[in-house]
């Protein structure tokens, strides 16, 4: 018989099919603060890459302040599956060090 999961509870990563499924149990158990988590990283990385390419590290056909953060953006791409695995690492340790309990409800988080 499989184990029914309380709210806040998040399943082991065996126990569902995707890692989608994984960010979605994570988005519907902590609310707006994985979301906020996630986009805070997106835009972390995409600036840092466009620091690195205005800094001198070479990506090919970036040439303007269009291809700069072009470039940017692509290889911020490359490193989606990592932003996810980090999401969903950090997000139920920020969760408990801002006093989020998710048991108490949905998404209600004293960010928002």
């Amino acid at each position: 018989m499989a184990k029914t999961l309380e709210m806040g509870e998040l399943a082991p990563m065996g126990h569902l099919t995707s890692i989608k499924a994984r960010l979605k149990d994570l988005i519907e158990t902590y609310g707006p603060l994985a979301l906020f988590l996630y986009l805070a990283l997106f835009f972390a990385v995409w600036a840092g890459f466009a620091a690195a390419i205005r800094a001198g590290i070479h990506v090919p056909s970036t040439g303007g302040q269009a291809g700069v953060w072009l470039g940017a953006y692509v290889a911020t791409k490359f490193t989606q599956p990592l932003r996810i695995g980090v999401t969903l690492v950090i997000t139920p340790v920020v969760a408990r060090w801002i006093g989020l309990d998710p048991k108490k409800g949905k998404g209600q988080t004293p960010l928002f």
